[in-house]
């Protein structure tokens, strides 16, 4: 009877040590207690667990410390067995990021600690490579991070990536000054005399890839036409509009290059015999005296197209290059000077074949210029 009870205690110690020491291990690897069924559930899966994703493997052990494929998704299970989420994590040498659902991200770009990343299909952050994203352009470094607000040369081509990761396009003002690239991002470098489009705007640039400002003349074809353009600051060319009374078509050259050409060289004469810090009134009395003064009068002589549109240009390009003239070209001369100097309402009114006279301004307060009449000087 001793024997028996003897024997009966050793069988229920034993049982006890397995029904404890089972519990632990599975406790131990995050296998929640369930009913008899649970164990077979919990195998091969990916399971949701107070707020948490484990994953447990055919032996419904939860893994840990590993980056895991399931679904077409990747995650990373941390020491604790559960989903990293929102976090950037470097695993073997690759970057990933894990969002709030513990799913990597794929083909997204992402700013995260400060930089920007860009995760590729596989979820790892794309390194040392130039990377088009939504049709722009970005340059990651070793660490997968973004490069910003500075100069790259790659290939051979120079980019400029601005505070936010991309590539700087078009037009852009980089420590003050403008500089101009294509739609890849490269700086653009001129070709000759001749415009670079970018979209479908016209730009045109010195050899730093910086805008040359002002009215350009790209072609010369004769003494009045020319391929006349006029860029602005930021290096793009006016186009379809009208500036300082010139319009410009489609392809962003100046439809009356006569008037822009004879202006030019009205300016240069202006600059010549004036101060930059005269008015315009006193620069016009100035220019018009050393017209006046410097000029050779050569009697009834007329420019090519007289009367016709824009004799006045071309009469005003002729006497500004020979110093020489009637007083139609004196008066033309006069005329294309207050145009330069920013007068409105000026005319070059001739009478028949005889005489010609400038007149500015507006009905009841004209001023006039006329080199053989009442009015010479006087009203300057």
């Amino acid at each position: 009877m001793k024997s028996t009870g003897k024997l009966f205690f050793i069988v229920l110690l034993i049982l006890t040590c397995l029904y404890t020491g089972g519990t632990q291990a599975k406790a131990a690897a995050n296998y929640p207690p369930a009913d008899p069924g649970a164990a077979e559930s919990f195998t091969d899966s990916l399971r949701k667990i107070n707020g948490k994703w484990f994953y447990f493997d055919q032996n419904g052990i939860a893994i840990t410390k590993t980056l895991k494929q399931i679904n077409g998704n990747y995650y990373y299970f941390g020491a604790d067995g559960a989903a990293v989420t929102k976090t950037l994590k470097k695993i073997d040498g690759n970057y990933y990021y894990f969002g709030a659902d513990g799913i990597a991200i794929t083909k997204t770009l992402k700013k995260t600690d400060g930089h920007y990343y860009y995760f590729d299909a596989d979820g790892t952050a794309v390194t040392g490579t130039l990377q088009k994203v939504d049709e722009k352009y970005y340059y990651f470094d070793s660490k997968g991070q973004a490069v910003t607000e500075k100069w790259k040369t790659i290939n051979g081509k120079k980019y400029y990536f601005r505070k936010n990761g991309s590539a700087a396009t078009e037009s852009c003002r980089i420590n003050g000054k403008y500089y101009v690239f294509n739609l890849k991002g490269q700086l653009l470098t001129p070709t000759g005399r001749k415009m670079k489009k970018v979209g479908s705007e016209y730009y045109y640039i010195n050899e730093k890839g910086q805008p040359v400002t002002g009215w350009r003349v790209l072609r010369e074809k004769s003494a009045y036409s020319a391929d006349i353009i006029y860029v602005y600051k930021n290096g793009k060319c006016a186009r379809n509009e009208t500036v300082d009374k010139i319009k410009f078509n489609k392809n962003a050259y100046a439809i009356n290059s006569q008037r822009v050409l004879a202006r030019m060289a009205a300016e240069k004469f202006i600059r010549k015999c004036t101060n930059s810090s005269d008015s315009i009134s006193v620069k016009l009395k100035k220019s018009a005296q050393r017209v006046v003064a410097t000029f050779s009068y050569t009697g009834s002589q007329r420019c090519s197209g007289f009367k016709k549109d824009d004799w006045v240009y071309r009469a005003a390009i002729e006497a500004l290059a020979t110093d020489s003239g009637d007083c139609f070209y004196i008066a033309a001369t006069i005329g294309v000077l207050a145009d330069a100097l920013g007068f409105e309402n000026v005319s070059v009114i001739h009478l028949a074949k005889s005489h010609a006279y400038v007149r500015i301004g507006k009905k009841g307060n004209y001023i006039y210029y006329d080199n053989m009449g009442p009015h010479q000087f006087t009203t300057f």
